[in-house]
């Protein structure tokens, strides 16, 4: 009975090592509610496009449809990227040259965006225009190509949020996210309707902000080696002890 009980109290031991294996890198990142407040159509819309308007209704997550003569689009952004299913309403074919997106950042910046189907490994290549016929629809979504990144400790692709502040200090995180707090970001999106290029601005934004734990637990491989070691002073122990 004896011999269990130490038995039992040298696998608890060896348990809480191997907890001792990791140590927890502490990540802030920020998220906001981001909502289209406005569309720049191309120049004298109303005549070219007809009445526009934009309306803000919830499927589960909070959409903005946009619609004028031309184009039905309704967009739900998430916290990395921004969704969207566009319905050529036209006659004739459309065609998104996606090389020609572009997203504006809070601070005015211009930046490529990659789509769906894009490799993040190929985030800087050509990417192949989507052709639309009439009366279809697309969905998909758009991605700014700077916040794609390779992660240095899980060696994997993954992206930023969408304002791609992060911080090891919460207080620090804070401080710089709240800054961002009632800005406006923006999609400008050229569409080409047989042979005019119509340039459409979405411009939205920035509420609400929440402070995301993006913490993650790092591997120590030394820790791990002293463990190993432990271990095998360990069963030398218990072998001893049978």
């Amino acid at each position: 009975m004896k011999r269990n009980a130490i038995y039992l109290s040298l696998v608890v031991f060896a348990l809480l090592s191997l907890q001792s294996c990791y140590t927890t890198h502490s990540l802030y990142g920020a998220i906001y509610d981001i909502a289209l407040s406005s569309v720049e159509s191309p120049s004298d819309a109303k005549k070219q496009f007809g009445e526009t308007k934009i309306v803000n209704y919830t499927d589960s997550v909070d959409k903005y449809n946009y619609e004028d003569d031309y184009i039905d689009i309704v967009w739900y952004v998430t916290k990395d990227r921004f969704n969207f299913e566009l319905k050529n309403k036209t006659n004739h074919t459309m065609k998104i040259n996606w090389d020609e997106v572009t997203y504006v950042d809070a601070t005015g910046s211009a930046k490529r965006v990659i789509h769906q189907g894009i490799k993040y490994s190929e985030r800087d290549r050509e990417q192949p225009s989507s052709i639309i016929p009439r009366s279809t629809r697309v969905e998909d979504c758009l991605i700014p190509a700077d916040n794609i990144y390779l992660h240095s400790y899980w060696n994997k692709w993954t992206e930023h949020n969408i304002i791609s502040i992060e911080s090891s200090s919460r207080a620090k995180l804070i401080s710089l996210a709240e800054q961002y707090n009632g800005k406006k970001v923006s999609i400008m999106m050229p569409i080409r309707i047989e042979d005019t290029q119509n340039d459409y601005i979405f411009e939205f934004s920035l509420d609400n902000m929440r402070i995301e734990d993006k913490s993650y637990d790092v591997y120590d491989s030394t820790s791990s080696q002293l463990v190993i070691s432990l271990g095998s002073f360990l069963v030398t122990l218990l072998i001893l002890m049978m």
